[in-house]
């Protein structure tokens, strides 16, 4: 029955991220339909909407099933209105999607091969790598979310109510999404965390490959497909690699299982999603900086970041500076500089509030 029911999330999940990446689609008329972008800036549209919802819910004590009921409607009504505005063009682009010679689903055929054997190691040896610290926050939080019936107000390790919100762990609402998924549907934490959020966040990791191939190589179809199959079969590798290392070391964590076993987790999507993407829509910046769309989705991106990891508001505020810091050197074009300073905005505000609370000024106690 699990099973099941990680196979039907997987689905709602794509789904989602589908539907809410469609406007931004639809707003690039010049460029022709993209599966992959279209499912990679709906996924974080899709965290940046429910910290919108959660966080304001978190904040004033309400039980979680009232979050999750709120969210399943919110979502179901989101997804009629975009469906239907949308439909006459998801229908054009469906079928345009399919008849093409070459496309993405010939790359998914070739890349669903390496993600199912990825997959199967992964099952297989997800219990050793289990029990670490960030598994007893991303799972524990969620399973005592879910029993408590409660946003983040109990101590997963006690079971204790806590006098304050954990300021480290007080913007992201990643785990209390999945604890959202797990109250609608049944499904056990473990699953919605180590498979279904795994599978999903692996195969987003590799469309942001295929973008990022699509740019360096163009329209030359052939390079773009060996370039991406050299990156996966090189984590394949690495991950071998890796593993050799953690056994003759029994070092606890390494990039490879970071990459390969933590996927699900915040710091691995900032690290394997997150900043890729950004370098990602930096060079579709960089190609048509008067494009305001792709200005927009660097901004969502940003954003959003908080909803999943906090450790991006030092990471995304450098990797921007560096960035855009070369492009202003390059291209000498300082009219960015306005547009670059309001997608640094989220960065600074999270950071000085970050502070704030670690000074003591700000104090968030539970009701």
């Amino acid at each position: 029955m699990q099973i099941i029911l990680a196979v039907g999330v997987i689905g709602i999940y794509f789904l989602m991220f589908f539907m809410m990446g469609l406007p931004y689609i639809h707003a690039l008329r010049k460029e022709k339909f993209s599966m992959s972008l279209t499912i990679i800036i709906g996924m974080f549209t899709y965290y940046l909407v429910f910290e919108i919802i959660a966080l304001p819910m978190k904040i004033v004590g309400s039980p979680l099933h009232l979050l999750a009921y709120t969210w399943l409607a919110i979502v179901t009504i989101i997804g009629i209105v975009l469906f239907l505005y949308y439909y006459s063009y998801i229908r054009n682009c469906f079928k345009s999607w399919w008849s093409n010679k070459w496309n993405e689903r010939y790359f998914w055929i070739l890349m669903l091969i390496l993600l199912g054997i990825q997959l199967v190691l992964i099952l297989i040896n997800t219990p050793v790598y289990m029990g670490v610290r960030d598994d007893s926050y991303y799972i524990a939080d969620v399973a005592t979310s879910v029993y408590k019936d409660a946003i983040q107000q109990y101590d997963y390790s006690t079971g204790q109510k806590m006098p304050q919100f954990n300021r480290s762990y007080f913007l992201p609402m990643y785990p209390i999404q999945s604890a959202v998924i797990c109250c609608l549907t049944g499904i056990h934490p473990i699953i919605e965390n180590k498979w279904c959020s795994l599978f999903v966040m692996l195969v987003i990791c590799n469309m942001i490959y295929y973008k990022m191939a699509k740019i360096v190589f163009s329209d030359q179809d052939n390079r773009k497909i060996f370039l991406t199959l050299f990156i996966r079969i090189n984590c394949l590798i690495k991950f071998f690699c890796f593993i050799i290392n953690y056994n003759i070391q029994s070092y606890g964590v390494t990039t490879g299982i970071f990459y390969f076993y933590r996927l699900s987790e915040g710091k691995g999507i900032l690290g394997n999603i997150i900043l890729p993407c950004l370098v990602y829509f930096f060079a579709r910046i960089v190609m048509d900086s008067e494009n305001k769309i792709n200005w927009f989705m660097m901004f969502v991106l940003t954003l959003s970041s908080f909803s999943i990891a906090m450790s991006a508001m030092f990471l995304i505020p450098i990797s921007l500076t560096g960035l855009f810091g070369s492009f202003l050197f390059i291209k000498r074009q300082w009219k960015v500089c306005l547009p670059i300073g309001i997608c640094m905005l989220p960065c600074l505000g999270v950071l000085v509030y970050y502070i704030l609370m670690t000074k003591g000024y700000i104090s968030m106690v539970i009701r």
